[in-house]
């Protein structure tokens, strides 16, 4: 028996993924650990895992509602990500766990689990919806190779929605919704090439094994396990009523919403919806085999549905941050100016976006013209792969980041794009600013 260096939990010797927050272990000779270093069930620091990531409540408040039962006040979050932190730097993880299942005539169940996830897990779809007022990142999963399942919450109202696994992107349109069961179906722009899953026919008993993969708290593909509780729990989320839900002990997060509750066999049993604040180890998810016939109708005469109309949607912050460790503090300045940049469109800040620029840019750049061009662009996974500087005073930065924007804003009407471009950067005033941008190697462009 170990402990996770992650959130501290217990973990078993032949555990591959920690089955409480979901990393992947890394075994080492154990070393004694402490009562004051390790969390304990039934401890004062029992709540270890979210005191390390928490849920930023003050960030989602919308999600949040309290429901009275018996006279106890229970807090129900709906589990997609909103104007939450930053998005991962690094895109979606498709890094497969490294330990195979031991050979044995009766795998253990995490092996087998394990298996399942190195199979299935280019088949969990990273949502991230631009909408009007908020932003949601969530989690779906393939039911066909371009059809999306997910939740309602994590896709109301978009104006863009953009659908990644690992380093394919592309964008997607919801064909169907029901906030009363709280799903959706989303149809992509193009088919993606994973894992293609099937919802199960049966309902769940309690006491079966069930695990759940997603992206919480923007982390990279993220994979737990626990069991069935219950059955036909009822909550209420944001003044609605949600009946006939699936009550698992999975551990799951902002961000969960929308992935699929897997069992051993690789059936999904559920999609992952909402989880009690105040409480460990208490989720819900929406029985698959409910969905399913909800899924069919749509897949068979689902209507893509509008986008949202705004003048600045927004996404999710710090989606435009650069990552860069340089040792040159000229090249962390530029990398501040370019991640503010982004951001500021990313919220739909144009003022903010267009002080990014030099007075020769604002001069040839208005605000309103940059807003006008970019008002539905989101960007995300902005990269610096090259600095030339042109003297003390000048940089040419070669960038790379993908945007996603409503049909008709973005080149030839294209909704996704991957971007390589080629930033002159001055220093005027103490600060790196942009002066212009131009392709790189010839190209501006190519579509997702």
């Amino acid at each position: 028996m170990g402990y996770c260096q992650s959130c501290g939990q217990e973990i078993g010797d032949d555990w591959i993924f920690c089955r409480h927050c979901g990393v992947q272990i890394e075994h080492s000779p154990p070393s004694p650990v402490g009562p004051s270093s390790a969390a304990r069930s039934d401890g004062p620091t029992a709540q270890r895992s979210e005191g390390r990531r928490p849920l930023r409540i003050g960030m989602v408040i919308g999600a949040i509602v309290v429901v009275v039962a018996s006279g106890t006040g229970i807090s129900i979050l709906a589990l997609s990500q909103r104007n939450n932190r930053a998005v991962p730097l690094a895109g979606p993880s498709t890094a497969r766990p490294t330990d195979s299942p031991a050979a044995s005539p009766t795998p253990s169940i995490s092996g087998s689990f394990a298996a399942l996830f190195a199979d299935q897990g280019s088949g969990v779809i990273r949502v991230e919806a631009i909408s009007c007022g908020q932003s949601d990142i969530g989690t779906g999963f393939l039911i066909r190779p371009d059809l999306v399942a997910t939740v309602n919450h994590v896709v109301a109202d978009p104006v863009t929605i953009a659908l990644s696994s690992g380093n394919d992107t592309t964008t997607g349109v919801v064909i169907g919704s029901d906030p009363s069961q709280d799903l959706a179906l989303v149809r992509a722009d193009r088919p993606f090439s994973g894992y293609v899953f099937a919802l199960s026919s049966l309902p769940p008993q309690v006491g079966d094994a069930v695990a759940a993969m997603g992206y919480p708290e923007n982390l990279p593909l993220t994979f737990t396990e626990g069991t069935v509780s219950g059955l036909d729990r009822s909550i209420t989320v944001d003044g609605g009523a949600l009946n006939g839900l699936v009550q698992t002990d999975t551990a799951v997060n902002p961000g969960s919403s929308g992935g699929p509750l897997i069992d051993i066999s690789g059936r999904v049993m559920g999609l992952i919806d909402a989880k009690q604040t105040h409480a460990e180890g208490i989720g819900y998810a929406i029985e698959a085999d409910v969905a399913a016939s909800t899924f069919s109708s749509w897949e068979q005469s689902g209507i893509p549905q509008p986008p949202a109309s705004c003048t600045s949607p927004i996404g999710p912050p710090g989606a435009g941050d650069v990552p860069t460790t340089p040792s040159d503090p000229a090249v962390a300045a530029m990398a501040e100016t370019l991640a503010a940049y982004h951001n500021a469109i990313n919220a739909g800040d144009y003022l903010t976006a267009w002080e990014q620029f030099t007075p020769a840019e604002q001069q040839r750049v208005t605000v309103d013209h940059l807003a006008s061009a970019d008002a539905t662009s989101f960007g995300f996974e902005v990269r610096i792969h090259q600095v030339t500087r042109l003297g003390t005073e000048e940089a040419v930065v070669y960038v790379t980041f993908t945007s996603i924007q409503a049909p008709g804003y973005g080149p030839n009407g294209e909704t996704c794009d991957y971007w390589t471009l080629d930033y002159t950067m001055r220093l005027i005033g103490g600060r790196w600013l942009i002066d212009h941008a131009g392709p790189h190697d010839g190209s501006t462009h190519t579509p997702c």
